[in-house]
């Protein structure tokens, strides 16, 4: 588990430097690149089917945000 969280840091920590000499047009064709594989990933997974629980967890999740929003004085 260690090795898999500092292999995930190191690879992250590089695709920082890449990202840091690209100019502005770079970046943006890497943005669309990546908008477009996440269509592709989400056309060939389907939407997912939730049971009752699971839509009440999130349900659950969704007012604990809100009411800890409003307490710390952030707005919808």
């Amino acid at each position: 588990m260690l090795l898999c969280l500092a292999f995930l840091a190191a690879a992250s920590a590089l695709a920082l430097l890449r990202l840091l000499p690209m100019s502005g047009r770079d970046k943006g064709i890497e943005i669309l690149a990546l908008r477009h594989l996440l269509l592709v990933l989400q056309c060939q997974v389907g939407r997912p089917v939730f049971a009752g629980t699971d839509r009440a967890v999130l349900a659950r999740c969704c007012i604990e945000a809100m009411v800890l929003m409003v307490a710390t004085g952030h707005s919808l």
